[in-house]
């Protein structure tokens, strides 16, 4: 055992021994403290076995939970770097991402749960190991173990410090890697804790992938930190949601902004689980106004909004805790990183003003790693300039008293014949309309303008009149907004383009655009 984390969770298993540390939701499967520490002493005995020095890249690919879990824990406190893929990544031009990926970031060997996962292993001519999940995850047969390549023929250890690497999802470019070392992970897990209150043996829930960062750090390394329980499920389920946080007594909710939508649209939850949830937390992509007041006032629960991203190990912004000082709209003020907002010029901007959101702190992540396409070892990128800053690519205004209110990303500012325009504030508009669920604004090529914006709305309720919503949203936008922020375009869609954890790829909705555009695509 050679890590931080190792000591957090001998310590954990010492201390809280048979209590649970993770609960499966919807089957109450259950890791106690002390199962995690013995799984982590058997992943350390493991590489030891295999040879596979500290510092080796491992990739972990597994759809369970509670196979996840033990693993993506021993292996750090193991001290290997641990490559999370994502389960349901797709396939392109006959290989997986997750083959891709092995290769790309120099993987010695693969855990796993899936069939997928020893098909991407086999294509990347590497070993996969058998991730087992609930009791077994403790024990881990060494039948289990695929054979090493040899000695000469293994990955050299990572060059950058670090104990996971994140993958970006490679929207301006290759795929890049973030590295993360377990300080970082450990300082925005005590962050999120502290300013949360997380207390031993309150629950949390969470259904959000744990191949990304937020359920990593606010839910896992949190609950290692903290003493909490995580209640975990591998995805979400709205069906029976509130009866399973009712089961588990969970004291706190960590969802994104679709999971709160879907929520608002359905029944209230009990009167025993809107008095027990001390809060909704919402993250990794903004909280539109309609979506936080429509859930509040369906559930009675607070929404206590956030703002994170992969580099800055999870949070970076968040509410008060108490409700009354909580500015909606806003993702509050920055919670162990220094926040600031950047003119065109890099000085920082007045109260109000928008510009480039930039952030600096212990759990800021000073370098990517670019994958070499030859098959060599990652190169390393910085991150930050000589100040420490890191430029996120958003875009925001801070108030006087700090708290950020974020308006789009720096390439998704439409700049309309020399006007700038926002689009959350046109979305914002939009989704004031009740038959409106989801809607995303991008810029448009325009031969005199250069851009114009246009939307793209889902309707609330499928199979309606979609003429009769156009026209209503027209007729809002003319009332709500100058002319030069309305939409040039306003089209009904059956659905939008968006990541595992709800967030629209703007990326992909503008390339279908600009496609379009020039007469080669077309809009969904």
């Amino acid at each position: 055992m050679r890590s931080e984390v190792a000591r957090l969770l001998q310590e954990a298993a010492q201390d809280r021994g048979d209590r649970p540390a993770v609960i499966e939701g919807r089957t109450g499967a259950t890791l106690s403290w002390s199962a995690l520490g013995q799984a982590a002493e058997a992943w350390a005995h493991r590489l030891e076995a295999a040879a596979l020095p500290p510092g080796t890249a491992v990739g972990l690919l597994a759809e369970h939970p509670l196979a996840f879990i033990p693993a993506y824990l021993g292996l750090l406190a193991a001290g290997a770097v641990v490559l999370p893929l994502d389960p349901s990544a797709p396939s392109a031009g006959g290989q997986s991402e997750a083959a891709s990926a092995l290769a790309e970031f120099q993987v010695a060997v693969l855990v796993t749960d899936t069939e997928t996962g020893h098909g991407a292993a086999s294509v990347a001519g590497i070993p996969a190991w058998q991730s087992a999940w609930g009791a077994a995850a403790a024990a881990l047969g060494d039948a289990s173990a695929g054979p090493l390549p040899p000695r000469s023929a293994r990955p050299a250890v990572w060059v950058e410090p670090a104990s996971v690497v994140l993958r970006t999802s490679g929207t301006t470019g290759r795929p890049k890697g973030v590295p993360l070392h377990e300080a970082q992970l450990l300082h925005g897990a005590r962050a999120v804790a502290g300013h949360h209150g997380f207390q031993p043996g309150e629950r949390v829930y969470s259904s959000l992938p744990l191949f990304h960062i937020n359920a990593q750090v606010t839910g896992l390394m949190a609950a290692v930190v903290s003493g909490t329980t995580l209640v975990v499920d591998g995805r979400f389920h709205r069906q029976e949601f509130w009866d399973v946080l009712d089961s588990w007594e969970v004291g706190v909710l960590n969802a994104v902004p679709a999971i709160l939508a879907l929520l608002a649209d359905g029944s209230p939850p009990p009167e025993a689980v809107t008095r027990r949830i001390r809060f909704a937390r919402s993250a990794s992509a903004p909280l539109p106004l309609a979506t936080l007041t429509a859930f509040e006032a369906l559930t009675g629960i607070g929404v206590l909004e956030t703002y994170g991203m992969t580099e800055a190990a999870g949070q970076i912004c968040a509410n008060p805790l108490c409700a009354a000082e909580r500015r909606p709209g806003t993702v509050g003020r920055g919670v162990g990183i220094e926040v600031r907002v950047a003119d065109d010029v890099g000085a920082g901007a007045a109260p109000e003003v928008p510009g480039g959101v930039q952030i600096r702190g212990p759990s800021v992540t000073p370098a990517y790693a670019i994958p070499d396409p030859a098959g060599g070892m990652a190169s390393r990128r910085p991150a930050v300039d000589r100040e420490g800053w890191l430029t996120t690519g958003d875009v925001g205004s801070l108030d006087a008293g700090g708290f950020l209110t974020l308006l789009g990303r720096t390439d998704g500012v439409i700049n309309r014949g020399g006007e700038k325009l926002y689009p959350r504030e046109v979305e914002e508009v939009l989704r004031r309309h009740a038959g409106v669920a989801e809607v995303a604004v991008v810029g448009e090529p325009d031969p005199v303008l250069g851009e114009r914006p246009v939307a793209f709305v889902v309707p609330r309720v499928p199979g309606g009149s979609d003429q009769r919503l156009h026209d209503e949203l027209v007729a809002l936008c003319a009332g709500a907004l100058g002319r030069h922020k309305r939409p040039a375009r306003i089209q009904v869609t059956e659905r939008l383009p968006a990541t595992p954890t709800g967030k629209v790829r703007r990326d992909q909705l503008k390339a279908m655009v600009v496609a379009a555009a020039a007469g080669e695509g077309t809009l969904p």
